[in-house]
């Protein structure tokens, strides 16, 4: 018995001194250089730092990979693993301890925070496997929240970042674990003001981040300073009936949105103002005269054909 014992030890060591990670190595140009993950839904990244994993890390996760792989053919799902090593991606995602796993579904990503056991990091995948966050921007902001005219479609919580804004990238990972949790009543969406200067304007926007809630017509500004998913929550259910409303304002017309767009195009072209209003006010000036000219003949002609019909 003893002998048996003995062997299964010896067995357990050398297996575990053998051990390596079995996850695919990536690239910091592959993964956000290209189109990779538009082309691939859900990715999981595991981030190494300088300093090895010990034996018994390494076999959680790659019991994990194996626990994934099970759960792309019950579910007929293609989630990535991958592990990288790389200062900018590490940076990128503000991430200071290591290992650490992310996991990006459509582009959101959602950061692993606890004890690395092999239940644990299932059941992290299993929740977050799917976003329930919304893109929103110029052309279906409106129609989507209906803010302005009661907010029909359900309260909104809306985050406005600009693309390099690192704060805004740290708040990503609380922002896509609130928008899940089961107490949630609210849609969590994201406004990229670089890409929708038109919301930029309307609501103000004149900082990155910017998070204002949607209800019923009315607009609540988040500036507790605390990104942490427990206050996110708690203003979006209760909270934000302590924060001064104010009135959405209306969506633009046509015309307007047109005037902005034309007038933001001829700032970019570094033209001299001075002649563009010029220029444009003669034109005006020219289709006032064209039109009381027209607006006299017309008349004078009527006069004619009175006078023409009386002789008759």
């Amino acid at each position: 018995m003893f002998i048996k014992f003995s062997i299964l030890v010896i067995l357990t060591q050398y297996i575990q001194a053998n051990l390596t990670l079995d996850y695919e190595s990536i690239n910091y140009e592959t993964i956000l250089n290209s189109d990779y993950l538009n082309q691939n839904r859900h990715v999981i990244v595991l981030v190494l730092g300088s300093s090895p994993l010990d034996k018994n890390k390494v076999q959680i996760l790659n019991e994990f990979k194996n626990s994934i792989e099970q759960i792309n053919q019950n579910e007929a799902l293609s989630i990535k693993v991958h592990s990288i090593n790389d200062d900018k991606f590490a940076r990128k995602y503000s991430i200071i301890r290591y290992p650490s796993l992310l996991f990006i579904r459509d582009n959101r990503h959602v950061l692993f925070k606890g004890d690395f056991k092999s239940g644990t990091l299932l059941e992290w995948a299993e929740t977050y496997k799917e976003k329930k966050t919304v893109n929103l921007d110029d052309s279906n902001f409106e129609h989507d929240t209906q803010a302005s005219s009661g907010a029909t479609t359900g309260d909104w919580f809306v985050l406005f970042y600009k693309s390099e804004c690192k704060v805004s990238m740290l708040i990503e990972s609380t922002w896509e674990q609130a928008s899940l949790r089961p107490d949630n009543r609210v849609i969590f969406s994201y406004v990229n003001i670089d890409r929708s200067p038109h919301l930029k304007e309307r609501f103000n926007i004149m900082n990155s981040p910017t998070l204002l809630f949607f209800r019923q017509g009315l607009m609540y500004r988040y500036e507790i300073g605390k990104y942490d998913v427990e206050s996110l929550i708690s203003f979006s259910s209760t909270w934000y009936k302590n924060v001064k409303s104010h009135r959405v304002p209306l969506e633009k017309s046509w015309f307007d949105l047109t005037i902005d767009t034309i007038v933001r195009f001829l700032k970019k072209q570094d033209i001299n103002f001075t002649y563009v209003f010029i220029g444009m006010a003669t034109t005006i000036l020219l289709f006032l005269i064209i039109f009381l000219v027209c607006f006299r003949r017309g008349k004078t002609t009527s006069r004619v054909d009175k006078r023409i019909n009386k002789f008759d």
